[in-house]
């Protein structure tokens, strides 16, 4: 059986009338079945990685834009790949992250649908949290010709994949209602292959479920998987399966080969066999955090490498240093008095081969890192340079501004060599003539053989 599917990489043109089936939202959700017949037309929207940078802060300002971009279409069903929320295992500020996530998004027209991220699935009582709220931990739906499977990649104890209960449920129902569908549609968090995956920086949980998954995918004839996790927009085929990681929706940009970065959704026409996939842009492409295509050297320096006058903890390996003050960790005014003094690089090695101005014990986890520094006059005008070396990923706020989240922060177990050194750019204001306060999550996987951290900030 022939099929027409078709790849647009540019700007579509929105329709002016929105689908006035679903008037108003109701959550949880719960997914009717065969909402069109089998024979009607229709389009569908998917996004992902739509959380905010910072524990209670308001849905990013672009993913408000999409949501009305997409209100803007046809789009009779919109799917969410995940990381609705930045997350915390307080279930408290879960909540209250939730309730942002629900109060923006239920000015969608349409009926919304998520497959869960990591970000919001931080423990087995996120997890029922979630479910209460939101939907099902995964499940499967039909919509006119098609079959939907909303999967999760971050069951506790399973993260990274998809095995277990999950696997066999998705294998009995490919088999089954799957086979009667025209077309089949996945949605996860993380993927399959990604260029991040390509360059050392991301991996699915374990290399013998990912052939499993994929061989199943193929045999089964599934069209496209959806998937989020990494912040840009990527394409491949594998094995006759289309693989479209779509996490644009409002986090902050990464950049890897082959990727797109730019804030983005995703319309899905169908039309009997035919499907037409087109990526809607919300900004022409830049470069984003991670990397500058800028490496030149010869800028004024502002903060210079092996700098002193730092200050670190050793005593939250997997949770962040509680406020103070009503303070967060990265803010300036919070008090790190009682952290150990530091000047940089600092980190341990076993082994003990590379020499560091600060050596910190291994706590089998993250370091937080904090300092002042001094910035000219003019500096708040002039676009800067973090350049960053660490070992393994690190997370940089400027003056409680986020500026640089390395993903391998985010993805045990880190990267590899090759990226320890990366060049990120700060825009003009970021850093303000005077005193400076930067703030840094030196992410460190329990067992890893060493930890690192030096860093500069220059005049681009």
């Amino acid at each position: 059986m022939n099929r027409r599917v078709t790849i647009c990489l540019a700007v579509v043109a929105l329709m002016a009338v929105a689908w006035a089936g679903w008037a108003e939202q109701t959550w949880p959700k719960v997914a009717p079945d065969n909402a069109v017949g089998p024979d009607q037309p229709f389009t569908f929207a998917v996004c992902g990685d739509n959380r905010p940078s910072g524990a209670d802060q308001p849905m990013p300002p672009v993913y408000l834009q999409i949501l009305q971009a997409i209100n803007d279409t046809d789009a009779q069903l919109v799917i969410n790949t995940g990381d609705i929320i930045l997350g915390s295992t307080d279930l408290d500020l879960m909540n209250r992250e939730l309730d942002d996530f629900v109060a923006a998004t239920d000015e969608l027209k349409a009926p919304c649908y998520v497959a869960y991220g990591n970000h919001e699935l931080r423990s087995a009582e996120c997890l029922q949290v979630l479910e209460r709220r939101i939907g099902p931990s995964y499940f499967a739906f039909s919509w006119g010709n098609c079959r939907f499977y909303v999967l999760n990649t971050y069951v506790p104890g399973e993260s990274g994949q998809i095995t277990g209960e999950q696997l066999a449920w998705f294998r009995s129902d490919l088999a089954d209602q799957g086979a009667k569908a025209a077309h089949r549609f996945v949605f996860l968090h993380a993927p399959l292959f990604s260029p991040m995956n390509d360059i050392g920086k991301r991996h699915w949980g374990d290399p013998a479920n990912l052939q499993e998954l994929q061989e199943l995918l193929a045999h089964s004839h599934v069209d496209v998987v959806f998937s989020g996790h990494d912040h840009y927009f990527a394409w491949r085929m594998v094995d006759g399966v289309q693989h479209i990681v779509t996490g644009g929706a409002g986090a902050p940009p990464y950049q890897a080969p082959g990727a797109l970065s730019i804030h983005h959704f995703m319309l899905v026409q169908v039309n009997g066999e035919r499907l037409s996939i087109k990526l809607v842009p919300m900004e022409t492409p830049q470069v984003a955090a991670g990397q500058d295509e800028d490496e030149n050297e010869g800028g004024a320096v502002v903060l210079a490498r092996g700098s002193k006058g730092w200050r670190v903890t050793e005593a939250y390996p997997t949770e962040p240093p509680p406020d103070r003050d009503g303070k967060k960790w990265y803010e300036p005014g919070y008090d790190a008095g009682d952290w150990q003094e530091a000047a940089l690089p600092l980190g341990y090695k076993r082994g003990a081969d590379v020499q560091f101005a600060t050596e910190v014990a291994d706590n089998g986890g993250d370091y937080y890192v904090a300092g002042d520094f001094t910035a000219p006059a003019g500096t708040e005008t002039k676009p800067l340079l973090l350049r960053l070396n660490s070992d393994n990923g690190a997370v940089v706020y400027i003056n409680g501004k986020l500026v640089d989240e390395d993903p391998a922060a985010l993805n045990p177990p880190g990267h590899n060599p090759a990226y320890w050194n990366r060049t990120v750019g700060i825009a003009p204001g970021v850093v303000r003539a005077g005193q400076n306060h930067i703030a840094i999550r030196l992410a460190n996987n329990k067992g890893s053989s060493d930890a690192f951290l030096d860093l500069e900030i220059a005049e681009k």
